[in-house]
């Protein structure tokens, strides 16, 4: 459900109960700056207010009981307010620096975040990478108690250039130098904190091979279309 202009909105202590948590989020986002008018902080600070009242009416809400409700004006002028079942959303783009690039801010249950277009999951047998551009498969390879066969080459399934839908897959072979033996051995991956509308998602391989010892980071930041390949940690044996 949309409200991108002023809107009445019935709250009902029956629904939240299934809310445990009320996560509000504010998204800014760089791009065609659609508020021409705006020279300050002021939308920003106006919406951070509406949305913390907002989260406040929830809270006393829930504390009420069943059966309680009441109708709270809400107006929302610039930007994209949006609300599902476990989160009240806005969004804006613009090419005025409000805040820094990558910025995560919490203030209990409000988040402000900015370029934050990035998520990681898990799905079956895979890791998933993603944001706007570029969606990379990983294999999900043993875990941290229960080693399993480990090939460089074989970390990577395959990636997807959203612009162009093109899905190169193939060989990403990793090696320390020369060492053709550094590629094999045991180790697992593993997928750091999944979640959604984040600045950054990491994926670490830890291969234990013959000779060495070592971490591969795979790390995606918002709105870039590559991954960023780390070496960390290395042990020679």
């Amino acid at each position: 459900m949309r409200r991108t202009k002023r809107a009445q909105i019935w709250i009902s202590a029956v629904i939240f109960i299934l809310v445990v948590i009320t996560v509000m989020v504010l998204v800014l986002e760089a791009g065609v700056p659609i508020l021409k008018k705006l020279k300050s902080k002021t939308s920003l600070v106006k919406t951070e207010d509406t949305m913390q009242n907002l989260n406040q009416h929830i809270i006393d809400i829930a504390s009420e009981g069943q059966g309680s409700q009441r109708v709270i004006p809400l107006e929302v002028n610039d930007g994209e307010f949006v609300i599902t079942q476990d989160q009240i959303r806005w969004k804006i783009e613009s090419d005025q620096k409000l805040v820094e690039p990558m910025t995560y801010i919490e203030k209990g249950a409000l988040k402000i975040t900015t370029n934050t277009d990035v998520s990681s999951s898990e799905k079956g047998s895979s890791f998933i990478l993603e944001n706007s551009r570029i969606l990379v498969n990983f294999s999900k390879i043993g875990n941290e108690t229960s080693w399993a066969q480990m090939n460089t080459s074989k970390i990577i399934n395959y990636a997807v250039f959203k612009a162009t839908n093109n899905n190169v897959n193939g060989a990403f072979n990793f090696r320390i130098g020369d060492n053709e033996n550094s590629s094999i051995g045991t180790g697992y991956t593993t997928l750091l904190d999944p979640a959604s509308n984040t600045a950054t998602s990491r994926i670490i391989a830890f291969v234990n091979s013959s000779q060495f010892e070592y971490k591969i980071e795979y790390t995606l930041e918002s709105n870039a279309d590559f991954l960023k390949i780390d070496l960390k940690d290395v042990v020679v044996k």
